[in-house]
């Protein structure tokens, strides 16, 4: 019993004590070759799994959304307490429609990987691109503490990565971003039909993200009150006072990041 006890110990599936029977023995391996498939077919769909959501957020979160679904998705949406990033690059469309479509195609992944890299580095989810711009969050389907100082960070970071992306065939092209950020509470959740759904945040504070970026002018950082209350002791702003939003009846405190230092 306790050699039995030890093999199972050590990583046996299964096992016959002498004398056996050959008929038993090949019907166990039978038997264990299923539980191997299903096994295979487990990874795989997990693998397909971290391919898919790897699209939207870091390896990193795909891997802990995939071990653990029920927690981190829920179909229909839930409020969550997320900040929205939106950035956009500034005069690019004009420049784009002098260029030939592939080098502006060129340019746009270039940038968009620095873009993507940037985002997941700082564990934030990338909703979408709009041409030239984008969306991401931070807070879903994962919350962390610090996501409002990500997403601070992520952006700053973005900024000095455009100052150094250069291209051998137009050196003297410059691309610079205007940035909006905003926290509060949105739905987050897969939107959509069975057909074809989104994991995305929606809801009024999106939109207001979405202004501020719109209001930033180049290579600018734009956040509201909301998100500056969270990250307060760490950032450096100028504060530009209340700025008017679509939808808004008051306008919306707004302040220009100009840095980032450790409390």
């Amino acid at each position: 019993m306790s050699d039995r006890i030890r093999g199972i110990k050590a990583g046996a599936d299964d096992f016959l004590t002498k004398p056996f029977n050959r008929e038993e023995l090949l019907t166990r391996v039978k038997s264990l070759l299923r539980i191997k498939t299903l096994h295979d077919d487990i990874e795989a769909k997990n693998r397909l799994l971290r391919t898919l959501f790897g699209r939207y957020v870091s390896e990193e979160v795909a891997a802990e959304i995939v071990a653990d679904p029920k927690r981190h998705l829920k179909l229909g949406g839930e409020k969550r307490d997320v900040t929205v990033l939106f950035g956009d690059l500034r005069g690019f469309t004009p420049l784009a429609e002098q260029l030939d479509p592939q080098d502006a195609v060129d340019i746009l992944n270039i940038y968009l990987t620095l873009v993507i890299d940037t985002v997941f580095r700082f564990r934030g989810t990338l909703d979408k691109f709009r041409g030239d711009g984008f969306m991401a969050f931070f807070g879903a389907p994962i919350r962390r503490d610090d996501d409002a100082s990500n997403a601070v960070r992520c952006s700053l970071a973005l900024q000095e990565g455009l100052k150094h992306i250069a291209f051998d065939k137009f050196p003297d092209l410059r691309l610079h971003m205007g940035i909006g950020i905003n926290t509060g509470i949105v739905i987050a959740g897969d939107i959509g039909s069975e057909r074809r759904t989104d994991y995305t945040v929606i809801g009024n504070e999106v939109n207001v993200a979405q202004r501020f970026e719109s209001n930033a002018g180049p290579g600018q950082i734009l956040m509201t009150g909301g998100t500056y209350e969270r990250v307060k002791d760490t950032v450096q702003v100028r504060e530009l006072g209340p700025l008017r939003v679509t939808g808004k009846q008051e306008g919306v405190m707004a302040y220009d990041v100009l840095g980032w230092h450790e409390a």
